[in-house]
């Protein structure tokens, strides 16, 4: 096979043949390193999960009637006190329920990216941080047909709270998988908040809201962390 080479001089173009053969080049194949992406095993809390907050009115809310309601998939109850003043102000309190405080059950989600291949299996384990020691809370297995190679799934794992008490609570979230027979692993560090007045004077999951301290201030109460450092809470809390 004759290859023709087009040279552009200052006299004109001068044509050059060869009989040398016209080979394809293949950067794989020539030796030289070529750059391809790997997807590595990712997991994603911080962008799914309220953290050290609580934002319930960000929540999706749906009224069943005037006092009855499910806020943040969770049944919550208002029952207005009568009127009263304090200070010379007038005051409206109310009595709110919310299920989820009067047992707490916390979720923590996730978004998990698994590598391109074959997912044998998947094990994601949550670590409750208290008093500066990590404990087991919570445990799922999945199967590669539920976190198949290249995808991205959100996963939630739940536990029993009754026995925390209210308080910010650091957390870890790690997840191990085998991928073409070798095992990855990743984790999520953050925290979360627990709401728990299942003991309340009130009654279990019920608190006084709308009504100022004894001293008139309005400042959100120290809810007190597992490290026993102070920490303030949002007054989301009472809403």
């Amino acid at each position: 096979m004759i290859s023709r080479l087009v040279v552009l001089t200052s006299i004109g173009a001068v044509a050059l043949a060869s009989a040398l053969p016209a080979v394809a080049w293949h950067p794989w194949k020539s030796g030289l390193p070529s750059t391809r992406r790997i997807q590595s095993l990712t997991i994603d809390t911080r962008s799914v999960n309220p953290g050290a907050s609580i934002a319930r009115d960000q929540c999706f809310t749906f009224a069943f009637d005037g006092a009855v309601a499910s806020s943040c998939g969770d049944l919550r109850v208002t029952h207005a006190l009568p009127a009263t003043r304090v200070r010379g102000k007038a005051q409206a309190p109310m009595l709110v329920y919310h299920a989820q405080h009067a047992h707490p059950y916390p979720v923590v989600r996730a978004n998990v990216t698994m590598p391109s291949g074959t997912v044998s299996a998947a094990t994601a384990t949550l670590h409750l941080v208290v008093n500066g020691t990590p404990t087991t809370v919570a445990t799922q297995t999945y199967t590669g047909t539920q976190l198949p190679g290249g995808s991205t799934r959100r996963v939630a794992l739940t536990f029993d709270g009754i026995t925390y008490p209210t308080g910010v609570y650091p957390y870890t979230l790690s997840l191990s998988a085998t991928v073409n027979g070798t095992v990855v692993q990743t984790q999520s560090i953050d925290t979360l908040v627990i709401v728990n007045r299942s003991t309340s004077e009130f009654g279990a999951g019920w608190w006084l809201a709308r009504f100022p301290s004894s001293t008139g201030s309005r400042t959100p109460s120290p809810v007190p962390t597992p490290s026993g450092v102070q920490r303030s809470a949002t007054r989301t809390f009472a809403r």
